[in-house]
């Protein structure tokens, strides 16, 4: 028995093209701001990279500009009930669902998290953050391998 993805939960993202266009628009060409699309991509990719390497190495939490709330990665123990991860591999060879038990990391969990608490927008909960492959890799590298730990999640509100 072979179990297949369900469909992207993500309809019409927003993406990089998107934010050059709006920046363009604000920015157009000859204004002293103005910067090509690869020049673009480059900037971005490089803020996004020292934003993580602080957070996922120095186990910081990074304010997003524009009260756009907290991003930092925490640690939760597992919840045996429901809230574990599908082994898709050891699932398609056996054909029986297997879940993750996480025995490595003590029974925790690892995971990016977006503090939405004090964010000014309107329907803050359908927005969601999707971490790269890239990153979830990294994060995963670092805990087996550098045995890196990160901060348990708090149950109070208003944490940080």
């Amino acid at each position: 028995m072979f179990f297949s993805r369900g469909p992207n939960r993500i309809k019409d993202p927003y993406t990089l093209p998107d934010m050059y266009k709006k920046y363009v628009l604000e920015y157009p060409e000859g204004d002293i701001y103005y910067v090509t699309y690869s020049e673009f991509v480059e900037i971005t990719k490089d803020f996004y990279n020292r934003m993580m390497e602080e957070v996922m190495y120095r186990n910081a939490t990074f304010k997003l500009p524009f009260r756009m709330g907290y991003l930092n990665i925490i640690k939760r123990k597992v919840n045996f009930k429901n809230n574990l991860a599908i082994d898709w591999k050891t699932t398609n060879e056996t054909g029986k669902k297997v879940y993750h038990m996480n025995d490595h990391t003590g029974g925790y969990k690892y995971l990016f998290k977006w503090t939405k608490t004090n964010v000014l927008v309107q329907n803050k909960f359908l927005y969601r953050l999707q971490m790269t492959r890239k990153y979830r890799r990294l994060l995963a590298k670092l805990i087996k391998q550098d045995h890196l730990d990160y901060f348990e999640e708090s149950k109070r509100k208003n944490d940080i």
